[in-house]
């Protein structure tokens, strides 16, 4: 099975984040990494996350983001899956309940067969934000995705991961292993 993960293509343009550079940062202590994960650090965007041993990390060419991929259904117990985290910045911080507004009649118009399974505050490495889960067709394929987008101090980071539905349940708790790994790093 082909990983839809590759024409999976974040909605970043929802996102309008950032502060002025007078704001001084607040840096959390970075959260230990889950057994299992290996660390993965982007100096230019600032930020540490972990993700599964095995996976392969394909930084963006835009270098605002990065992907992890399964390298098959055998490695992780949830079939193939995919994550990507991405920062953005600019000159406000968004309102995150605005932005998944913003999502959810975007991605209504866009399929057709858009459902949404749970929207709710979420905790991030200790910074809080949004998340939502959804599921919609992607090249003839049921994918069951999450997003979620946390604001820390002038930057907003959105984390997108996905599978097939029926793998979301063996999925989520690496994917909550890998929420709470990250950190921001400057």
């Amino acid at each position: 099975m082909k990983a839809y993960a590759v024409n999976f293509i974040l909605v970043c343009m929802l996102i309008a984040a950032g502060a002025s550079a007078s704001c001084k940062r607040r840096l959390l202590p970075l959260p230990p990494l889950a057994l299992g994960l290996v660390e993965y650090s982007d100096q230019v965007n600032g930020y540490r996350i972990g993700y599964p041993t095995g996976w392969i990390v394909e930084p963006k060419t835009d270098k605002v983001g990065v992907s992890f991929t399964s390298r098959s259904e055998n490695i992780h117990p949830g079939g193939r899956t995919m994550f990507t985290v991405t920062r953005s910045s600019s000159t406000a911080t968004p309102d995150l309940q605005k932005v998944i507004t913003h999502l959810k009649s975007d991605y209504a118009a866009k399929y057709p067969d858009f459902t949404i399974v749970n929207e709710s505050a979420i905790l991030i490495g200790g910074y809080s934000g949004r998340k939502i889960v959804y599921t919609h067709t992607v090249n003839g394929r049921m994918v069951q995705l999450v997003q979620a987008f946390v604001n820390t101090d002038g930057n907003t980071y959105i984390i997108v991961a996905g599978t097939a539905p029926q793998n979301y349940a063996a999925f989520e708790p690496t994917l909550d292993s890998v929420f709470q790994s990250f950190g921001v790093t400057k």
